[in-house]
């Protein structure tokens, strides 16, 4: 676990948050993008935890083509 501090995972936003507080603001920014895009793409659906995979999808199937 104490080697994972070192590295900078996108995942490990608290670990950034310690390393990094300039990560703080871009980590609350982003925050704030993505509710507001969840919110406009989920705004008339309930499950948005299926729905958004469907999209995902989708989505990877029209840029390929």
């Amino acid at each position: 676990m104490k080697g994972h501090l070192h590295l900078p995972h996108p995942h490990n936003q608290r670990l950034q948050r310690i390393q990094a507080p300039t990560y703080e603001r871009l980590q609350a920014r982003l925050a704030e993008d993505h509710r507001k895009k969840k919110k406009k793409k989920t705004h008339h659906i309930k499950n948005n935890s299926k729905i958004r995979r469907t999209v995902a999808r989708k989505k990877k199937g029209k840029s390929n083509m």
